[in-house]
């Protein structure tokens, strides 16, 4: 079982967003660091490719033009990791919906099926101060 969560730590240097990773025989949880508090990012949802044995956690990150921290929103990015050795990487990762004029998307979605290459993987989120959504397609190897 999968779970990426925000926590409420404050240093800038300790973990803001983890992946947490239910071991099936033990029940013991681990923890892999995702993104620093520094990072600023919020909302964090959790994509498994087994068929290409990758984690997939998108959040919103700050977005252009300003790059501030806040609670209202910003950028959609992603960041990915191998299943079988999770280590994600620094920094906000790749970009995956961002508004240059208007740095609100927020709340990224995506639909509960299992992701493949016949699926892709679609993600839709919201720009509650233009009202409108955002939505992208990711195609699978």
């Amino acid at each position: 079982m999968f779970a990426a969560v925000k926590t409420s730590f404050t240093t800038s240097s300790s973990p803001q967003i983890e992946l947490l990773v239910r071991d099936r025989p033990s029940g013991i949880w681990a923890r892999y660091p995702v993104a620093l508090v520094a990072d600023c990012p919020n909302r964090p949802i959790v994509i498994i490719d087994e068929a290409n044995n990758v984690v997939h956690v998108y959040a919103t990150y700050p977005g252009p033009p300003s790059y501030s921290c806040n609670s209202s929103g910003g950028a959609i990015y992603e960041k990915t990791s191998p299943l079988n050795s999770l280590s994600f990487p620094t920094g906000r990762g790749t970009p995956v919906m961002q508004d240059d004029d208007s740095p609100y998307i927020h709340n990224v979605s995506t639909s509960k099926q299992n992701v493949s290459n016949a699926t892709g993987i679609a993600l839709l989120a919201v720009n509650n101060k233009t009202k409108t959504y955002w939505h992208s397609f990711q195609s699978l190897p």
